[in-house]
């Protein structure tokens, strides 16, 4: 269970490997990203539903070791995108809203790879 103050929460990936999704907020427990949504109006822009509880089917999650040194950060690939992941082309369009994406991705794959960009830090193919 996470605890919340109330930034705005858009387009994110909630997930916790075989527990269910549970946030509190406001003093509030929600059990479902639904009840989530028509409680508190997060994960929606203009009133359409964003966000998800899929699995992001990472590589290898939590076995991604120690990194020391930073010109090794592309090598983390615990944390890429399966191809089978469904969040391939969910992330937000960020310059719809005046945020500029950037060029690449975490590993150094340029942006967009798709038809959108991905959830995360990995843009897979």
């Amino acid at each position: 269970v996470v605890s919340l103050s109330v930034p705005l929460f858009a387009g994110n990936l909630y997930h916790a490997r075989g527990a269910p999704f549970a946030i509190r907020q406001g003093g509030v427990l929600y059990t479902g990203l639904a009840a989530w949504r028509a409680g508190t109006l997060q994960e929606l822009l203009f009133g359409v539903p964003t966000g998800s509880t899929d699995d992001p089917r990472l590589g290898a999650p939590g076995q991604g070791g120690t990194i020391d040194d930073p010109d090794r950060l592309a090598s983390l690939g615990a944390y890429r995108l399966q191809a089978s992941s469904s969040v391939a082309d969910l992330g937000l369009a960020l310059h719809v809203y005046g945020i500029p994406p950037g060029l690449r991705d975490y590993y150094g794959l340029p942006l967009p790879a798709g038809a959108g960009v991905a959830l995360g830090a990995h843009e897979s193919r």
